[in-house]
């Protein structure tokens, strides 16, 4: 066992897994409930088990780590531990810290979220529809602000109730991301509705697709910045975690995010002044049918991404 500067604490040298009674201590019941999912899961050898935890349970948590491999009768050797910076909420820009439950922060930011759906949408925001569309994106919004950032630093949450000071809903990246991913949604939707009108023919095969009618540099930056260089980036989070020895990892889920983000930026600015559903006319079809299968590699690719946050995409607003 390494120990030092990246490795096991140079002072960890025995966990106390009983307390006076005989009962199990923290240590103890996190190693049972790790052994327990484990089992449920059917995970065999090559399981990776990452720690997640903050600087001030960093120390206790490597105890789990090295109480478990020692009672556990399963290879539980491979853990790793990511290791969060501090999470801080302010009232105002430069303003003093403000202690907040989690509860009360969700609930700021989803005031924020209705008020600007409110504002998009007018009076149409209302019932459980719009209530379960509000809660995805808060929850959106709420994974890229905390996951936008490097694991390991320190992040400083706005939760002023002044428009003129706070960074949410005008830094809403979640929201954004979502936006755009439901702005897919509906041009596949209308353009299969279209197709039951008769005004355009299906879509036809991929290999039937004449990809050269694409003349915007947009579209080509699309494909080459994105759709080709998402497997990339997923490679680049991958290796971080499967070829780290540990014990320490950095997790770089803000990767993932700050792709997301610009992608729907360039999304969004493509598809503010190009229409990709034209007339019917026979000679416009081979460019919409290449378009309509670029933004389906790019509704794939920003699902796909969502997925890996753990965040489902709504198919409208």
């Amino acid at each position: 066992m390494e120990q030092g500067k990246g490795c096991f604490d140079r002072n960890i040298d025995k966990a106390k897994v009983t307390d006076g009674d005989g009962d199990g201590t923290s240590v103890l019941q996190q190693c049972v409930c790790l052994e327990e999912t484990c089992q449920s899961l059917g995970a065999e050898t090559n399981m990776k088990v990452i720690h997640v935890v903050p600087k001030t349970k960093e120390f206790h948590q490597q105890q789990v780590d090295l109480t478990w491999r020692i009672v556990s009768d399963a290879d539980v050797s491979s853990q790793l531990h990511a290791i969060c910076g501090p999470v801080l909420t302010r009232a105002s820009s430069g303003g003093s810290e403000k202690d907040m439950t989690v509860e009360e922060f969700y609930s700021i930011r989803e005031a924020q979220a209705r008020e600007a759906s409110v504002m998009k949408y007018g009076d149409e925001v209302q019932g459980d529809h719009w209530n379960e569309v509000i809660k995805h994106l808060t929850i959106a919004g709420i994974k890229f602000e905390l996951l936008g950032m490097q694991l390991n630093n320190q992040i400083k949450l706005d939760v002023s109730d002044s428009k003129q000071n706070s960074s949410w809903p005008d830094s809403r990246d979640g929201v954004f991301v979502m936006y755009n991913y439901a702005r897919l949604a509906t041009l596949f939707s209308n353009y299969d509705q279209e197709v039951t009108n008769g005004t355009y023919p299906p879509l036809p095969s991929l290999t039937s697709i004449d990809f050269a009618t694409l003349r915007e540099d947009q579209e080509w930056g699309l494909l080459f910045n994105y759709v080709l260089q998402y497997p990339i980036i997923l490679q680049d989070v991958y290796q971080e975690v499967m070829s780290n020895l540990g014990p320490k990892v950095n997790l770089q889920m803000h990767k993932i995010c700050g792709f997301l983000v610009s992608l729907s930026r360039d999304l969004s600015s493509y598809y503010s002044h190009v229409h990709i559903l034209g007339g019917g006319h026979s000679h416009l079809l081979p460019v919409m049918f290449a378009r309509l299968y670029l933004m389906k590699a790019i509704q794939q690719v920003i699902r796909k991404g969502l997925s890996l946050l753990n965040i489902r995409p709504l198919e409208q607003m």
